[in-house]
C-alpha cells in the first residue's frame, strides 16, 4: 500500500529468505503485477523464476544486466511520471515490482544508485521494490536508501549489527530467531512475529509456462524497439496505438487488442507487451492525448 511501497527482506543462509523471496514472486506474478527479477547470487536464488507470468524480462545476474533492468525500470517510472503530468490517472496501472535479492553484490552505482531514485520516488508511479540481503552493514547499504524502504522483513541474522540496520532498535532481536522461516515483519505503526508462507516448488513449476516481453534487456543507449521509446508513442507504432486507445474507449481487455492487431497484420506481440499496450493506451486516452 501507499505506506508500505517497498519492502527491504534480510535474513542469513539458513534462514528462509530466498524461499521466501521466491514465493513473494509467484505471488505477485497471480495478480496484475509486472516484475523485473535481479539476483546476486549467479542467478542461484530466483533461478526459472523469469518465466512467471508477467516477468518483463530475464532475470538479471550479471553487473551489466542488472544495471539494464534498473534502468528500465527507472524509464518505466519516469514514462508514468510524463503521463501524470498529462492528466493520466494511476489507478488502473498495474504495480512494476523489482525484486533484488542480494544487493551488497552489486557494486555498480547505476545498480545502487537506481536502487536510491525508486526508492525515492517510485511510489506514485506504482513502481516497487522488494530488496534482500544476507547481512547488511552501514558500509554496503546507505542510510538513505534504507530509509526509504518503510516495509521490513527480519529473519534470523548473524548478529544484534544486522538486526538493528534492519529493524531499528535493539527492542526486537532477529539474532535469536529459530530460522526457517521464523521472522519479524515491521511496517509503519507496528512490528510483529510471524511464519513467513512457503510455496512449494511443485506450484511454481506448474507457473513456469510463461516468456518475457524481452529476451534481453534493452539498453537505453541503444535505438529503442520497446515500450521505453523515445518516439512519442511509448516505443509503440501509431497502429498499435490507435488500436490500444480503440480498446480502451469500449473497456476492452487484451485478447480483443490482439485480435485487433492480427487483423492489422501484426503479430508476434507477446503477453506483457499486450498489457502495456494496453495500459499505454488506456493512459493516452485518459489524458485526452
Amino acid at each position: 500500500d501507499d505506506n508500505t511501497p517497498h519492502f527491504l527482506i534480510m535474513g542469513e543462509t539458513g534462514s528462509g529468505k530466498s524461499v521466501l523471496i521466491r514465493s513473494i514472486a509467484y505471488q505477485l506474478a497471480l495478480g496484475d503485477n509486472r516484475l523485473i527479477l535481479i539476483d546476486g547470487k549467479y542467478g542461484g536464488g530466483l533461478r526459472g523464476l523469469d518465466k512467471l507470468p508477467c516477468v518483463v524480462g530475464p532475470l538479471a545476474f550479471t553487473p551489466e544486466d542488472a544495471a539494464l533492468a534498473m534502468a528500465y525500470a527507472v524509464s518505466e517510472m519516469v514514462r508514468r511520471y510524463d503521463a501524470i503530468l498529462n492528466g493520466a490517472s494511476t489507478k488502473t496501472w498495474p504495480h512494476v515490482v523489482v525484486i533484488l535479492d542480494e544487493i551488497q553484490d552489486f557494486d555498480k552505482a547505476a545498480v545502487k544508485d537506481n536502487v536510491d531514485l525508486l526508492a525515492r520516488k517510485g511510489r506514485e508511479a506504482r513502481v516497487n521494490l522488494i530488496i534482500g540481503m544476507q547481512h547488511g552493514t552501514k558500509e554496503n547499504f546507505e542510510n538513505n536508501a534504507r530509509r526509504n524502504l518503510p516495509g521490513r522483513i527480519a529473519l534470523k541474522v548473524e548478529d544484534d549489527v544486522a538486526s538493528r540496520l534492519v529493524l531499528g532498535s535493539g527492542e526486537y532481536r532477529a539474532d535469536v530467531l529459530q530460522g526457517k522461516g521464523d521472522a519479524y515483519l515491521m511496517v509503519p505503526g507496528g512490528v510483529e512475529r510471524l511464519q513467513c508462507f512457503y510455496v512449494p516448488d511443485k506450484d511454481l513449476a506448474e507457473s513456469l509456462v510463461c516468456p518475457t516481453d524481452f529476451e534481453k534487456w534493452p539498453n537505453p543507449d541503444d535505438k529503442p524497439n520497446g515500450k521505453t521509446g523515445g518516439n512519442g508513442n511509448g516505443g509503440f507504432s501509431p497502429k498499435m496505438v490507435e488500436i490500444a486507445k480503440d480498446a480502451a474507449r469500449t473497456n476492452a481487455g487484451t485478447p480483443a487488442i490482439k485480435k485487433a492487431l492480427e487483423v492489422a497484420g501484426i503479430d508476434g506481440i507477446g503477453t506483457d507487451k499486450l498489457r502495456q499496450l494496453r495500459d499505454y493506451g488506456r493512459e493516452q486516452l485518459q489524458a485526452g492525448v
